[in-house]
């Protein structure tokens, strides 16, 4: 994750939040007392590959990309700014060699679901690393499982 968005309010509770299943988020309460600085990031890529298994054509492939690209929206605020290059990419297989007509919006819904999560996902995992930025973890100790 390298977005300029925000991922998560200044309380951290994250804003794909409502789309965890079976408590897959290792969260623990939050804190009144933990504070987010704001970010100084300027420009920032947030870049993610949705792979089916679906036989799609070029223009199938192209709209799901665009529905699993609300994904992102509804997870990073904000989403798609002046400085992001985000980018969703769609990798198709073909193993299922069904015709995909009436899967497209299936397949596209699923993927905007499973990116938005992908995101939790991804921001409960990260590290500072070379980053000047800290993690979440970091941010709020109190509330990421050990």
């Amino acid at each position: 994750m390298n977005s300029s968005g925000r991922t998560f309010d200044a309380q951290g509770n994250f804003y794909a939040g409502f789309l965890e299943l079976d408590n897959e988020f290792p969260l623990i309460g939050l804190s009144a007392t933990d504070v987010v600085p704001p970010s100084s990031l300027l420009q920032n890529t947030t870049i993610a590959v949705v792979a089916t298994n679906a036989k799609l054509t070029k223009a199938q492939a192209t709209k799901v990309a665009q529905m699993a690209d609300d994904g992102l929206a509804r997870a990073i605020k904000p989403s798609h700014g002046v400085g992001d290059g985000d980018t969703i990419f769609v990798m198709a297989t073909g193993t299922d060699t069904r015709d995909a007509t009436n899967l497209v919006n299936t397949i596209g819904s699923t993927a905007a679901d499973t990116l938005s999560r992908a995101v939790v996902h991804a921001i409960l995992a990260a590290t500072v690393g070379d980053c000047r930025v800290k993690s979440y973890c970091e941010q709020f100790p109190n509330n990421c499982a050990k």
